[in-house]
């Protein structure tokens, strides 16, 4: 489950980056660098407590998703991953016997929407 977590918060870390003042305020301060130095390097007080700011809403905003994730992925335990060829099959032939996308999603231990956008990806859904 850590690995689908990690997958998930990356691609939503590239949707929800830090700006460069920030990236380059924060790399200072994780090389060593004290509040003096960056204020003697011409960072204002205002700017490196934006960057911190800003660091600290991206770490709440991934928290929150990640929470999201583990309280979706109790419910759906294969929700992101990977689908495989005999699964693909599985979900025609499941969706072609006449189960509704719920029926179907039991089953897979997939979302109701994953499944219909499977389908129709397929060209199998009705």
């Amino acid at each position: 489950m850590k690995n689908k977590q990690t997958a998930v918060a990356q691609m939503s870390a590239a949707r929800h980056t830090l700006n460069d003042d920030s990236q380059l305020i924060l790399q200072l301060i994780a090389d060593g660098s004290q509040q003096s130095d960056l204020l003697q390097n011409g960072l204002s007080q205002q700017q490196i407590v934006a960057a911190a700011r800003q660091a600290l809403a991206l770490n709440s905003a991934l928290h929150q998703h990640n929470q999201r994730l583990c309280k979706l992925q109790r419910l759906y335990p294969r929700a992101y991953d990977q689908w495989c060829t005999d699964e693909e099959q599985r979900v025609v032939a499941l969706h072609q016997v006449g189960k509704t996308l719920r029926e179907i999603a039991a089953v897979v231990k997939r979302k109701p929407t994953a499944i219909k956008d499977k389908l129709l990806k397929l060209g199998a859904f009705d």
